[in-house]
Parts: structure tokens; C-alpha cells; sequence
């Protein structure tokens, strides 16, 4: 999970609390560690900015890197800006310590990847007339809604869509060609052992396959073999292959030697978690969830941008 470094201090001035420093992946030197910032302002009746740590309502962003293809092949590091907001902290003392130096640190809050929960903990700073805390804080990004299974329910929603779209243009993963995983359910692990979705209910029916003029996408879907990090168990869901404006020319060019295709990936990290089948999360395979990830799109003068979904 990601890791936030840093301090908490107060701006008298702006009757501000700043929680501010850098943050990286745990366990990840694939990017050096990258900025971030939640500020909250105090009103004049929540009373002395100098008092910390206080509960509240924090805004701010945080820096993210990515890697930018261009058209000889070579990746640039890039960076942008994602907001948060309505990050809600709470500050608890840690009654494991005999001060009042030490709290353990809780909240939610919200950005464009979702729902995410932050814990960890402050210490203030033992220097003399420093009343800043250090700040260790690790996210988690809150798992999506399993979709529904319900024939009927998902056929209505397709219509009302196609009527309030002038172009048909839907994203077509096939999964069964070549792919980890089938539309039955079935599939292998990487240590070989089979595993069944069924155990956490019915699949949504297959994709319907467009032969032309519909965004396909194309590849396999593998669990790579969970971690234990702080004593919590974690696997990696990656779907990954090529995408084109048709079936028929990743059909013509399945390893794009003629260029009429481009790369796509998406991952889902799993925790384990108690499922009512008694397994959990990080040993479901296949799993339904929030998936992140990037497609390469080819611009006019022969270059590729990376895009973030």
C-alpha cells in the first residue's frame, strides 16, 4: 500500500493544520518518493490553532508518477496531481505510551481512483519548542461493490445507455482466447491450483463479440502469489494484452508488427479478508473489484501517450 511520510504542523496566520511530506509505495523503488499535502482550515470558534493534534476535515493532493512511451520506444518519467477531498481525521491517544506524545491516527476520505482509509500513527517532535508530529500513515483503497448478477437488471441498463448514446463504443475483453482465466469461472493459479468463482456466486454473462468498429480489448488474466506484508496477506490481480478500434485487426495483428494495435494493462491488489465461501479475498481467483491501470494510444505524429484509468 502506499506510505505517507511526514509532519503535522499550524500556520497561526491562515489558522491552518498542515499534514505535509512524501509518500511512496511500500516496499517500491520503482519511483522515488513523491509529494503530498492535507491542509484544514480552522473557523474563529474551533479555537487555538497551536493546539495539536486536532480532528477535522482535511484537503489537499498528492504528486503521481508515470511513465510517458514515446514513438522510438523509450519511457519518460511524468508526474501529476491528484485532489482529495473531505479527508476526515481522527487523532486518538495511543494508551500504549504514558504521555500524551503519541496518537494513533484514523480517517476516510475520497480522490478520482475512490474511497480510500488511511491509519497510522503521530509522535510529536521531541525537540524543544517544536510542536510538530511526525506523521506515518498507510492507504488503502476501499474495495467497489460487487456488480450485479441480474440478467434482467444488466439488460435494461444496456438499453437505456444505447439510447443516450449516438455511437456504439463498448470495451470488449476477451478472456477466453489465449487468456488465465475462462468465462466460466475457471481458472489456475501461478502455483497451479485450481480455483473456481463460482464459490462467490454466479458470473455476469459473457461479452457479446463485435466483429469491427467497437473498442475491443484482448489478453489474460493472472493472480500472482500473494505476499505477507504487516501480517496481511496480499495478491496481485493483473489483466493485461492489446487493444484496437476492432476484433478483426487484433485478429490481423495479434503481436502489432503493423502497428494497428497497443498495449493495455489493469491490476487489483486483494487483502485477505473473511468471504462467506471461509477463503479470503487474497486467495479468490477470479476476483471482482476496483481494477487501475493504463492503455497506450497512439498520436498522429507517430509518438505513444500512456493514459491512467
Amino acid at each position: 500500500p502506499p506510505v505517507l511520510r511526514g509532519t503535522l504542523n499550524y500556520n497561526l496566520d491562515l489558522r491552518r493544520h498542515v499534514i505535509r511530506g512524501m509518500w511512496n509505495y511500500e516496499n517500491s523503488n520503482a519511483f522515488p518518493p513523491q509529494r503530498f499535502e492535507l491542509t484544514r482550515t480552522l473557523g474563529k470558534n474551533e479555537g487555538d490553532p497551536k493546539i495539536l493534534p486536532q480532528d477535522g476535515e482535511f484537503h489537499g493532493s498528492f504528486s503521481l508518477a508515470y511513465y510517458h512511451t514515446t514513438s522510438k520506444g523509450k519511457q519518460k518519467e511524468r508526474s501529476k496531481v491528484i485532489q482529495e477531498s473531505g479527508v476526515n481525521i481522527k487523532f486518538t491517544r495511543d494508551d500504549s505510551f504514558d504521555d500524551n506524545d503519541h496518537y494513533k491516527v484514523d480517517g476516510v476520505g475520497t480522490n478520482q481512483f475512490g474511497v480510500f482509509n488511511i491509519n497510522g500513527t503521530a509522535e510529536k517532535s521531541q525537540v524543544e519548542g517544536d510542536a510538530s508530529y511526525a506523521i506515518v500513515l498507510r492507504k488503502r483503497y476501499v474495495p467497489s461493490t460487487l456488480p450485479t448478477t441480474d440478467s434482467s437488471k444488466a439488460t435494461t441498463t444496456s438499453t437505456t445507455t444505447s439510447k443516450k448514446k449516438s455511437t456504439k463504443k463498448r470495451k470488449y475483453g476477451s478472456l477466453t482466447n489465449g487468456g488465465a482465466s475462462s468465462a466460466t469461472g475457471d481458472g489456475a493459479d501461478d502455483d497451479g491450483t485450481s480455483t473456481t468463482a463460482a464459490a462467490a456466486g454466479p458470473l455476469p454473462p459473457p461479452s457479446k463479440s463485435f466483429p469491427s468498429h467497437v473498442i475491443c480489448l484482448r489478453g489474460k488474466l493472472k493472480r500472482e502469489q500473494a505476499d505477507e506484508q504487516l501480517g496481511v496477506s496480499e495478491s496481485l490481480h493483473k489483466i493485461s494484452g492489446m487493444w484496437s478500434s476492432g476484433m478483426d485487426l487484433l485478429d490481423a495483428d495479434p503481436t502489432n508488427v503493423r502497428g494497428l494495435c497497443n498495449r493495455f494493462e489493469y491490476e487489483h491488489k486483494s487483502t485477505s479478508s473473511s468471504s462467506s465461501a471461509g477463503r479470503s479475498s487474497a486467495e479468490q481467483f477470479p476476483i471482482s473489484g476496483r481494477y487501475f491501470g493504463w492503455f497506450d494510444l497512439s498520436n498522429e505524429d507517430g509518438t505513444k501517450s500512456r493514459i491512467n484509468e
